[in-house]
């Protein structure tokens, strides 16, 4: 155990005794500025990722909205084609027998 043998000597050893716990102070202060800095950064982009992910949530639903505009389309298109397809199949039906008829004749 340490023992003073003079006031100057324990005036010393307090007056180095407030310069450890002053620099552990600071370092604790810069490490609390870092881990504040970080954490701003951190805000910054994680705000930023979320502009960006709108931006592509609202460009996702103009596209979706254009496909099911061509669905519709496609499936409009695909309609008229049958029909069409269904008509001719039996309009070629209808005429075969007069065809037939026609043939028989010459």
């Amino acid at each position: 155990m340490w023992t003073p043998n003079s006031y100057d000597e324990v005036l010393m050893a307090l007056s180095d005794f407030h310069t450890d716990i002053n620099d552990n102070f600071q370092e604790i202060n810069a490490r609390l500025n870092d881990i504040a800095q970080t954490s701003e950064n951190l805000t910054k982009i994680t705000e930023g990722n979320a502009v960006k992910l709108e931006k592509i949530y609202a460009k996702l639903e103009k596209m979706n909205v254009h496909f099911e505009e061509i669905n519709t389309t496609l499936q409009d298109r695909s309609a008229r084609d049958t029909e069409r397809d269904t008509l001719r199949d039996k309009t070629k039906e209808s005429k075969e027998p007069e065809n037939k008829k026609f043939k028989s004749k010459l």
